[in-house]
């Protein structure tokens, strides 16, 4: 019973993050399709001139990844509670890369954020050290860059998480779980998959990243509706059987 408790009120909390990270979902979506891009070609001095002129985009984009890396962390913490009577182990892994996921999130977003201005001021003074910056902080740049080694680690770990949501939710009787849970799936396998075109650079594997994010918006609403019923003493997760109340067991 202190067990089913915990659940419903990690569910509770957890709902609240998700609908959180739902509306901030749909602005990160909005904000990769709507934001001007530099030319392939484009030199650093080019690039950097580019930043100046949609400073304004890029950071508005590291404002809304940022806080959606924490709320990832009650989402998580929730979905896993989920799934902790039925796939124990799947519920600890996907916790533990969905921590991991924030950590390398959190560190690569706001490295970004916090350089952006700087990177305009100094190229205003000193161009080529505002290039030598550029290379090392910008999430356009090779792979030893800081921050965009960084962030593309996180794509891969959060779908390593979201493929251990899955592998707790697909096998279920109910249907809405099973749905979520493939749904968590496939966006872990875009994720992953865009990460690695990230590596390769090869744009259209790249792509993987913002089907990622689409395909995360649905999974995510049924999340919400799970950790929403399991709020609220129903439990459609735990034994794979729709409407289980916890306290019938």
């Amino acid at each position: 019973m202190n067990d089913s408790r915990l659940i419903r009120s990690l569910a509770g909390y957890a709902f609240w993050a998700a609908i959180l990270l739902l509306i901030l979902t749909v602005a990160w979506i909005v904000s990769l399709a709507l934001a001007p891009v530099p030319g392939a070609d484009a030199s650093p001095g080019e690039r950097i001139q580019f930043l100046s002129e949609n400073e304004g985009w890029h950071i508005a984009n590291f404002a809304i990844v940022l806080p959606m890396g924490f709320l990832h962390v009650p989402v998580w913490i929730g979905l896993a509670a989920l799934i902790w009577t039925r796939r124990p182990v799947m519920a600890v892994l996907s916790v533990a890369f969905g921590l991991l996921y924030t950590v390398f999130a959190v560190l690569g977003y706001w490295a970004q954020l916090t350089t952006v201005r700087g990177i305009v001021d100094l190229a205003e003074q000193d161009m080529q050290a505002a290039a030598t910056l550029f290379e090392l902080m910008a999430f356009e740049g090779e792979l030893w860059s800081y921050s965009y080694g960084v962030v593309v680690l996180g794509y891969a770990v959060w779908g390593l998480a979201a493929l251990h949501i899955c592998a707790g939710m697909a096998d279920s009787a109910d249907r809405l779980t099973r749905t979520t849970g493939i749904l968590f799936g496939a966006s872990g396998l875009a994720g992953i998959a865009g990460a690695i075109g990230l590596v390769v650079g090869n744009d259209l594997i790249e792509l993987g990243v913002l089907f990622s994010g689409i395909l995360f918006f649905p999974a995510l609403i049924g999340g919400a509706a799970l950790l929403w019923l399991a709020s609220s003493g129903q439990s459609r997760v735990e034994s794979g059987e729709p409407n289980l109340r916890s306290e019938s067991r």
